[in-house]
């Protein structure tokens, strides 16, 4: 053992012999009357607690030492792994609040794309709708500017008189720049009120069929009544209670293959001294 290893139990020591000697001159508690009854007592030697220090080896103080150099270091390993977890754990959260942000940005940029196409695809089909109303448009126009127009020209009525026999005389002409395909026309004279014995009425009659009239071409109508006029069908017309009329149908295809049809009709009036005129009656010429 070292030096200051026995100077520490001699200090000791003193201080143990010292601490008995004054326990002796003190009575104990609860021996005052006791000890006048057992006289055996005194006899016994004193005891008194003795404060034992034990002193560990070099061996083992320096192997002390090593294990709490080591749990040092591991603590302090501890402590820079939690750091280091900490520090990593800030910079995940940063990075997905980052994420987060652009997410939400992406998200947004989406909308607004979605949006701005879902315009686009509008006014594209607002475009396209009036690009096809503008083709519509100048297809109708070329139509119009190409299409056969059929339409009734001069028109003249003769030989309105007692014992004559009226016949109308008229041109349907074709006014467009194409011909009028497969062209038909029928037509049929009328006198109203119709005499008796209907000698005055003709057959409805086909002119041109399905025949073609060109352009600036005409078709002339020459149709007679199939018997003479009376003096009391004279005095009917003259008094405005008779009529005489000629009415027609005409149809034909134009170079679009579109069909076509037409209506006329005519009114013989009297005109005092010059005769007789005519005038157009009802949906006269009526092109559908």
């Amino acid at each position: 053992m070292s030096v200051r290893a026995w100077m520490l139990m001699g200090v000791l020591g003193l201080i143990g012999f010292a601490a008995l000697g004054q326990e002796n001159k003190q009575p104990m508690p609860g021996n005052e009357e006791s000890g006048s009854q057992t006289d055996g007592s005194q006899d016994r030697p004193p005891y008194f607690r003795l404060p034992v220090v034990i002193f560990d080896t070099d061996e083992q103080a320096q192997a002390s030492r090593d294990e709490q150099e080591k749990a040092q270091q591991h603590d302090a390993s501890d402590l820079v792994a939690q750091q280091s977890v900490a520090d990593s754990t800030k910079i995940i959260v940063y990075y997905t609040k980052l994420q987060f942000v652009l997410a939400l940005i992406g998200a947004l940029a989406l909308i607004i794309s979605l949006e701005l196409n879902r315009r686009a695809t509008s006014a594209a089909i607002v475009s396209a709708k009036a690009a096809r109303q503008a083709i519509d448009q100048e297809q109708a126009n070329a139509q119009r500017a190409l299409r056969a127009y059929v339409t009734l020209g001069k028109a003249q009525i003769s030989g309105v008189d007692v014992g004559t026999v009226p016949r109308f005389d008229l041109d349907l002409v074709n006014t467009g720049q194409t011909p009028a395909k497969k062209f038909w026309v029928r037509y049929r004279v009328y006198l109203t009120p119709t005499d008796p014995f209907n000698t005055a009425v003709t057959e409805m009659r086909n002119s041109n069929p399905k025949g073609d009239l060109g352009a600036d071409r005409t078709c002339s109508i020459s149709c007679p009544l199939k018997s003479e006029i009376t003096e009391e069908i004279m005095i009917a017309i003259n008094s405005g209670k008779g009529f005489l009329w000629i009415c027609g149908i005409y149809g034909y295809f134009d170079v679009f293959g579109v069909q076509r049809r037409g209506v006329f009709k005519l009114v013989a009036t009297p005109n005092g001294s010059n005769g007789f005129g005519l005038s157009v009656g009802p949906n006269n010429n009526r092109t559908s």
